[in-house]
């Protein structure tokens, strides 16, 4: 029996308070800056449970005041329950960018907060596990004790009467780790766990991972740790106990015992859990199991928008019965971190390195410190040296570490644990700590990091601002050994070569052609910190020099997570490659009756799945479900080819998207001329209801081909949409005119440059009504056209939504083109000759009303629709329906995609702020689906900046103008901080480059030029030599009428002013209006960077990082789309669509309607709205 030491608790002031219950409002905020509480709530203050011991626990119950008996979701810490104690998110840097106001400060640390969960019928228990906060004993680092003490009390609260029954677990950390010691125990009534994130071993895994003492961490949370009596010394019992024991073994969780289903989290950027998480869902001995390996931080995951749904349908589903069809979930969800790129997911059936078939793939280590597939063959030995005893602060760049890299030749990803085999010897002592990483370089060779958090959430504008810790930075995955704590012994002196075999934990990293892999060795930590008051705190027991050791017959090398998948390009994967087994990459196996989803034994370094090269996709991803043998596709990433299946992102449960991926990949590999591209089980069928069986079809050739399509879509940069069934197409069409021929027969395609960020259409493949209708919205500047289209003698099912635009001063020739549109293109769609409905939205749709009927003729229809609420129902359809559209922008993160239907974070997007840019700016407050109201506006607009720069340089079209102001500098004509103060004005914030006054520098350059002007005599050019070098900046002649100013420069100097000026008056109604959200749209926009930029900053900057800027990428067409949807065809392409289930609940509230407008087929009588009021558009 090991005697345990212990150590004091952090001290509580005054004694505990007696049970209470308390009614919280709804409204109710525990401070000025938390949460709002959604719903009432019952609150049962510090009641007491009894253990088997006879101790008291103490708990705070949230429950709803309104139902019968809820399940039970207990949150079992020692940090304070309901924010109670000294550790919280204030603790570290930048809160991981979680606001206050996203969280109600009743949420135990590391736990769910009540004010999302009670509203879903649920009762929160936040408990305070034994010793800490009121809780009677001492506190335990858990063990056996720990899962006794949870039995316990799941038992305790299923027999309350206010509880249904079933109790599950939830939280980060130490209360995920508990989860594993108390679900070993079994308690009746418990029903499933979501351990999301939590070491299984405290010794080997954090404490004493390769037999290295690193107790820093440990010894921060000793101090922390609210109590009234002890706690266990885990510190002294390592000090004094080093080696592994039964006080130890009592640490490791009996994880096999686990029989309830579990939700388990995990990521590569924790220093603490990494290891566990993964150890715990392979030693789950059932198959109810999921595992999802986020990309971000674990507390900044766990308040997500995205882990609350997910985690919301695994708990209705086993808590309430739910059918959700949970159980169709992919089993395991794995990031690939991209550092300088993207961040993928991919949904696997299990774990990629414990596929059927994965390889094991060797990279030599030589002494030229590279990295190579084959083993070096110089028979001279060599030796390489580091300085073992250097000090590290361990922010990534310290000293005396050897560096080998590997070039990848194809883009490549890696997923799974890795083993390095190396030779080392110490100069000066009998024993040795050495330490590996994987980090990832660029094609130049420097390191990179990969960030856990957006910098718009930690309020940041640069990865250089974001401090050295790894709650907010990754460098790459880690391993550490000390030669004593081997089978193989510790050297027998200093100078002994041993062989070293250390375990790398798992990671997950994309490559591109060029980038490299990087190998460190050190004799330090080289890991970040948890915590910055921990730079510099570890200290090595090494000293002097390692040798590593390079002979032909001991080869050094690192065995490397086996092949995980090369990727096509920007995000498709590539499974299984010609001539390999059916599952030779990330984890899809092609026959049913090849595997089980049963996890195999650990091992400490098992092998991967590797493949180098790959096919190009056409977007799905494949998830194979075992017992149903079902293959169900999803749009994001699947490609055909003679490599194999190429696969991407996120299983889709969108039913109608299946349908139309099976039509693809019939037609696909049949046009395919090798015969590999999927095989599949003849009992194979797609899964859950497509009825079309696997076969091969043979189609017509047409001018615009799907497969032509999806070869479009799978090309850098392209972007296929896994929604109801509509894709976002990115063409390189040839742009067309009225009288070109964009694609074909003469109609425009779309916008004129195929690199610009907004998208030339958006297909949708499953609509097949008639569609005798376009739309068009008519401003000051721009006329914005939307119809749709079917391409000629083509059989396969769907079309395309088309967005174009003219100058309204040229407003004929949309006219023109809009004839074309009745005659060539209508009668494709299905709809009568020479019948045209016009949806005509904005100021023009009532100046060009007679106009547009005249110019057309025959039998047209003229709608005029209110200008306003056709922005609003256009965003609402981006914003819901179209991933990838709505995205926020910064220099160093331009177009980070937003998640449809939620902001960043996830949160249900209503209220908003739309602020729409034409000719003028209008302010509109959204509330929901068509309630809004209009706030504000400024005349200085789009229509502004057109104007002024036609009279201040020689540009004449808005693109033009765009163009001019890219290449400008704005500081040869605004007056700066800088050149008030010759230096930043930091005591109010300013920096030195921030614009004073916009133009200010011109009267003052002007006088001088016209000065010097004088002084040379009439005729002459010369004006002085510093002057003349600075005034033109080769960005187009300088005016001379205006003092010799660039059209480049004034164009960026007058595109900022009108910028700031929005950005900071959308700012002012945002707090006027409460909104956090601002969506900014309106053909101003253009996907300009320096436009998105200045507003977003400015956003930012006021608001210190409380309100976030969206942009769109079909910015300039909301008006024109919305008028497009309020005649919306009954069998419209889109399933399950935004707008159907809003019309749905404003039905159920008695509103009748649909959200968009009547139906084709319904009778429509022409409206005449009001004119919206106000100076500007």
């Amino acid at each position: 029996m090991v005697d345990i030491l212990k150590r004091a608790c952090a001290p509580l002031k005054g004694p505990a308070t007696p049970p209470s219950n308390t009614i919280l409002p709804k409204g109710h905020r525990r401070q000025p800056n938390s949460r709002t509480l959604p719903v009432p709530i019952s609150f049962d203050h510090n009641q007491p449970f009894s253990m088997r011991d006879g101790v008291t626990i103490r708990a705070d119950i949230y429950r709803p005041t309104d139902s019968g008996p809820v399940p039970a979701i207990i949150i079992w810490g020692p940090y304070g329950k309901s924010g109670s104690g000294p550790l919280n998110l204030a603790s570290f840097p930048l809160r991981c960018g979680i606001p206050e106001s996203a969280l109600s400060g009743y949420e135990s640390f590391e736990g769910l907060d009540p004010a999302e969960w009670v509203g879903r019928g649920y009762a929160i228990v936040n408990a305070d596990a034994r010793g800490s906060g009121d809780s009677e004993g001492d506190i335990r680092w858990w063990g056996r004790g720990e899962g006794e003490d949870g039995h316990d009390l799941v038992e305790a609260i299923a027999s309350q009467p206010w509880c249904s029954g079933r109790v599950a677990f939830a939280g980060n950390s130490w209360l995920a780790i508990a989860q594993w010691f108390i679900a070993s125990q079994r308690p009746p009534h418990l029903t499933c766990i979501a351990p999301l994130e939590g070491t299984s071993d405290l010794h080997q895994e954090q404490l004493c991972r390769g037999g290295i003492p690193d107790v820093g961490f440990a010894g921060l949370i000793a101090h922390s740790l609210p109590g009234r009596q002890q706690q266990e010394d885990v510190v002294a019992m390592l000090e004094k106990h080093p080696n592994y024991n039964e006080y130890w073994q009592d640490k490791r969780a009996d994880i096999g015992l686990i029989q309830v289903p579990a939700y388990i989290g995990a990521s590569y950027s924790s220093n603490l859990h990494t290891l566990g998480s993964f150890r715990g869902f392979e030693e789950i001995p059932h198959e109810k199991k999921w595992l999802v390996v986020h990309d971000t931080q674990e507390w900044y995951d766990l308040y997500s928008r995205e882990r609350t749904e997910d985690l919301a349908r695994f708990f209705d589903f086993y808590m309430k019965d739910a059918k959700n069809g949970w159980e169709e979930t992919p089993t395991v969800r794995i990031s690939l971190l991209g550092f300088n790129m993207p961040n993928e997911v991919q949904s696997l059936p299990h774990l990629p390195w414990r596929a059927s078939g994965a390889k094991r793939t060797k990279l030599y280590l030589d002494a030229d410190q590279s990295l190579s597939p084959t083993a070096p063959r110089s028979a001279e030995p060599a030796v390489l040296a580091y300085q073992a005893d250097a000090p590290t602060r361990q922010t990534g760049d310290d000293p005396d570490e050897l560096a080998f890299k590997y070039t990848f030749p194809t883009r490549t990803t890696l997923a799974g644990p890795s083993t390095l085999v190396v030779h080392v010897a110490s100069e000066q002592q009998d024993d040795l700590d050495v330490w590996a990483q994987l980090p990832k370089a660029g094609a130049d060779g420097a390191l990179l990091q990969s960030l856990n958090i957006p910098l718009g959430k930690l309020g940041l504008s640069s990865p250089a601002e974001v401090p050295d810790v790894c709650t907010l930075k990754h460098l790459g995955p880690i391993g550490m050994l000390r030669a004593s704590s081997t089978a193989r012994g510790k050297p027998t002196g200093p100078g002994d070569v041993v062989r070293l075999e250390i375990p790398i934990e798992q990671g997950g990293m994309v490559f591109e052609a060029g980038e490299k892999l990087v190998l460190k060795l050190a004799g330090h930590e080289m890991r970040l910190v948890d915590l910055l008051l921990l730079q510099g705190a570890f200290k090595t027991t090494n000293r002097g020099k390692h040798l590593v050791h390079f002979q032909a017959d001991r080869p050094n090398y690192l065995e490397r997570p086996g092949g995980m998948g090369a990727v096509g390009p920007k995000g498709q994967g590539t499974l299984g490659r010609s001539g390999q087994g059916p599952c030779d990459s990330v984890g899809v196996v092609m026959d049913p009756t090849s595997h089980s989803s049963r996890s195999r034994a650990p091992a400490e370094a098992a092998p991967t799945c590797f493949t180098e090269g790959g096919t190009q996709g056409f977007g799905t991803a494949a998830h194979f479900h075992p017992t149903r043998k079902t293959l169900a596709l999803s749009s994001s990433g699947l490609g055909l080819g003679k490599d194999g299946l190429a696969v991407g992102n996120n299983v889709s449960d969108d039913t109608s998207g299946q349908n139309n991926i099976a039509h693809h990949l019939e037609s696909h590999a049949a046009e395919s001329e090798a015969p590999n591209g999927v095989a599949m089980s003849p009992s194979a069928t797609f899964s859950p209801t497509s009825t079309l069986p696997p076969r091969q079809i043979t189609r017509p050739r047409t001018a615009t081909s799907t497969a032509e399509i999806d070869s479009t879509i799978s090309r850098p940069g392209a972007v296929r949409i896994n929604v109801k069934g509509a894709f976002i197409v990115d063409g390189t069409q040839t742009p067309a005119t009225p009288s070109g021929n964009g694609n074909g027969n003469g109609l425009l395609t779309g916008r004129s440059s195929p690199d610009h960020h907004q998208t030339q259409d958006i297909r949708l493949p499953n609509h097949t009504a008639v569609v005798s209708h376009v739309a068009i919205d008519i401003g000051g500047s721009l006329a914005k056209l939307v119809y749709f289209s079917r391409e000629a003698d083509s059989t396969d099912p769907g079309g395309r939504l088309n967005f174009t635009s003219f100058e309204t001063d040229k407003i004929e020739e949309c006219f023109s083109f809009m004839r074309r549109l009745r005659d060539e293109q209508q009668p494709l769609n299905g709809s009568v000759p020479n019948k045209l409905c016009v949806m005509a939205t904005g100021g023009g749709a009532y100046k060009y009303y007679d106009r547009i009927r005249e110019a057309l003729g025959g039998e047209i229809d003229v709608l005029r629709e209110d200008e306003m609420e056709c922005l609003i129902i256009g965003l609402d359809f981006f914003i819901h329906e179209i991933p990838r559209e709505v995205f926020t922008y910064s220099e160093t993160d331009p177009m980070h995609f937003a998640t449809p239907g939620c902001d960043d974070d996830g949160r249900e997007i209503y209220p908003y702020l739309l602020v729409n840019i034409g000719s003028g700016v209008s302010f509109l407050k959204v509330e929901g689906p068509r309630k809004y109201q209009r706030v504000g506006g400024t005349s200085l607009g789009g229509g502004t900046l057109w104007g002024l720069l036609s009279l201040l340089t020689g540009a004449r079209s808005f693109d033009e103008m765009l163009d001019l102001a890219s290449k400008g500098d704005n500081s040869r004509v605004d007056m700066l901080v800088g050149d008030i103060y010759g230096t930043d004005y930091g005591k109010i914030g300013l920096k030195s480059s921030t614009i004073a006054s916009s133009f200010g520098k011109v009267f003052r350059m002007k006088r001088q030029a016209e000065s010097a002007a004088e002084d040379c005599g009439p005729g002459s050019s010369e004006v002085g030599s510093e002057q003349g070098e600075d005034v033109t900046n080769g960005d187009g002649d300088a005016d001379e009428d205006g003092g010799g100013f660039s059209a480049a420069d004034m164009s960026r100097s007058l595109l900022y002013a009108i910028s700031n000026n929005i950005g900071q008056i959308a700012y002012l109604q945002s707090q006027i209006h409460k909104l956090s959200a601002i969506y900014f749209g309106g053909s101003f926009i253009r996907g300009h960077p320096q436009t998105m930029n200045t507003l977003s900053y400015a956003i930012k900057f006021w608001s210190k990082g409380a309100s976030q800027a969206y942009f769109l990428r079909h910015e300039g067409y909301l008006g024109a789309v919305g008028a497009f949807l309020k005649r919306q065809p009954r069998n419209w392409g889109r399933r399950g669509s935004f707008e159907e289930s809003a019309t749905r609940r404003m039905r159920e509230r008695g509103t009748s309607g649909s959200v968009f407008g009547a139906r084709e087929d319904e009778d429509q009588r022409p409206v005449e709205p009001v004119m919206p009021s106000g100076a500007a558009e």
